[in-house]
């Protein structure tokens, strides 16, 4: 899931994305396998529709509880925009224990948005 709020008047534009995934060497129903991943960004750095942006996991927290601020970069991502409803983002996850099951992973992912572009 993605949000972009476009730039305006002295704001340069912003990006959030949520990333559910599960640890690829447990089972998916496994509520201790789950696990959310968050792209967060100024889009100040965007190119040609193309942006860079950190991935960070979420450890903790709890529905009904106080906010949890562990938010632990483990990778990056890189995005490009091609149309308002085809997104490429190659990812790369960190080497390291804070990167736990995703260490090392990298792949690529092409999406799609639901329902095409909206009326312009």
């Amino acid at each position: 899931m993605f949000e972009v709020q476009p730039a305006s008047s002295g704001q340069s534009g912003l990006l959030f994305g949520a990333w559910f995934t599960y640890d690829p060497q447990q089972p998916g129903d496994d509520p201790g396998a789950q696990d959310w991943l968050v792209l967060q960004g100024g889009l100040d750095g965007a190119v040609a529709g193309s942006v860079s942006l950190p991935i960070l996991r979420i450890t903790g927290g709890a529905l009904g509880a106080d906010a949890t601020s562990n938010l632990t970069p483990i990778g990056s991502a890189d995005l490009r925009f091609d149309g308002c409803d085809h997104l490429q983002m190659d990812y790369r996850f960190d080497s390291g224990e804070l990167a736990a099951q995703h260490s090392g992973r990298a792949g690529t992912l092409s999406l799609q948005r639901i329902g095409g572009c909206g009326p312009e």
